[in-house]
């Protein structure tokens, strides 16, 4: 594989705040071109690849590469011991991809989403395989409705070519994506989707979610836990969605647990038990009274309460975040959805909230609420300004100013920092920022134009 060096950034940061910059890309996606590329080769296995042995190559444990993900196919590689760019490529343009992927064109008609990665793409490193959610070639429209159901796969990818291995068709076509979750050993693989022709069948709107457990080798279905639920049920709090899980939920390092956003899913057996965590139960006298500035009064009962978001979640602990009313300061903690212990609050200018990988720092950067430029809505600047802080202590462990990183939310976020907690990577306009922590030093800046900040993914491995 010829691989062309070239310089590149990008930002990551999870909060509830993406939520609905998410929803406009998917709806306008752009037409992104990649020109001046060296293209890597790919080998396609033949479909039907379920029961083909992927097993190849040996653990790797060291982590030297970073692999950032954006929504149109694009695909960067970046060496992380001297911050160079290793590869860049467009998985549509791999050989063989179009056997799996939707055609970018037909005719004068461009699809600019064609290869895209829903969700986040996960790796086993000791394999070098990757999976993840991917458009399938056809989708259908629902009866007698113009609602568009989009067809979805899971392909299977091999690093570092990155090339198509096996593709793994869902049964149904659905309206939203299907989320995948790999198992901490990368032996299996956890698909969650809904039963759409189930759901037609019943009067009362219900939701029917299947879980499906694959042999990650293999792509051998294991076992399939399936759950009925009436959506009147679960508004008004008389039922629990046991089966489900965000395209950001990660596991327990026991593979026993899964933690997403404020919930905590037990896996026993051929069962799953959801809880969720209320970050407020835990909270200390002293800790409810550093609250008070920022509680509002409930119209009806006059009673005061706090309007919480969650944020960011790392190491089996989830940022809870409280605003004031002008939005121009918060209060910060995590609660530990192992115990719902809660850490000591910090407060903070409003901002943008990421842990590090081990959960023990958490980086704030300063925001504010701005009209877009079209006055049509209001939309969050990050701002130049950061604050880095221990999380079991509430304590301040560094501040830092970079103006390179400041500029709308949806072109300019932070997409993720290294497992070593010193290096974060921004997506910044057409750029990947690369940040050393926790001074803020500029350490490299990438081109990527056919990154969007704001639905840019990444992962690290040592291949």
């Amino acid at each position: 594989m010829q691989l062309r060096k070239k310089r590149v950034v990008v930002v990551s940061t999870t909060s509830q705040m993406v939520c609905w910059f998410k929803r406009k890309l998917l709806n306008r996606l752009p037409l992104l071109l990649l020109c001046g590329i060296l293209i890597c080769a790919g080998l396609v296995v033949e479909s039907g690849a379920q029961q083909q042995d992927l097993s190849s190559g040996p653990f790797s444990p060291a982590q030297n590469f970073v692999y950032l993900f954006g929504p149109n196919g694009a695909f960067l590689k970046i060496a992380t011991e001297d911050n160079t760019l290793a590869a860049y490529w467009m998985l549509s343009r791999t050989e063989g991809a179009s056997a799996y992927l939707a055609p970018c064109r037909d005719g004068h008609a461009a699809d600019p989403g064609c290869g895209m990665l829903f969700g986040r793409l996960q790796i086993d490193d000791r394999t070098g395989r990757a999976y993840g959610v991917f458009a399938a070639r056809k989708g259908s429209k629902q009866p007698d409705t113009d609602i568009e159901y989009a067809g979805y796969q899971v392909l299977v990818l091999q690093l570092p070519e990155m090339k198509i291995v096996a593709s793994l068709p869902i049964s149904q076509t659905q309206l939203e994506p299907p989320t995948l979750l790999l198992t901490p050993d990368g032996k299996r693989f956890f698909l969650r989707y809904r039963d759409r022709s189930a759901e037609a069948k019943i009067t009362e709107p219900t939701i029917v979610s299947i879980v499906d457990v694959y042999d990650a080798n293999t792509l051998k279905g294991l076992s399939t836990m399936r759950e009925s639920v009436v959506i009147k049920d679960v508004r008004m709090l008389k039922a629990v969605m046991n089966l489900g899980f965000g395209d950001k939920a990660y596991f327990d390092t026991d593979g026993n647990v899964i933690f997403d956003n404020l919930t905590a899913t037990t896996i026993a057996g051929a069962s799953m038990r959801r809880q969720y965590i209320n970050p407020l139960e835990g909270l200390s006298a002293e800790q409810r009274d550093r609250l008070k500035a920022f509680e509002k009064i409930d119209a009806p009962t006059q009673r005061p309460w706090l309007d919480f978001v969650a944020g960011d979640s790392a190491a089996g602990k989830t940022v809870v975040r409280v605003a004031n009313s002008s939005f121009t300061e918060a209060a910060y903690w995590t609660v530990d959805l192992r115990t719902g212990q809660d850490s000591p609050i910090i407060i903070a200018p409003f901002g943008i909230d990421h842990l590090t990988p081990d959960g023990r720092l958490l980086l704030i950067q300063e925001a504010k609420l701005a009209e877009s430029a079209d006055k049509s809505a209001r939309e969050i600047q990050a701002g130049p300004n950061f604050w880095l802080y221990d999380v079991s202590t509430g304590k301040q462990v560094a501040r830092f100013e970079n103006t390179v990183l400041s500029g709308p939310f949806s072109r300019n976020r932070l997409i993720c920092i290294s497992p070593s907690g010193k290096r974060a990577f921004f997506a910044n306009e057409r750029k990947t920022q690369i940040v050393s922590l926790p001074d803020g030093n500029n350490l490299a800046a990438l081109e990527t134009q056919s990154l969007e900040a704001s639905a840019s993914a990444c992962t690290f491995s040592g291949r």
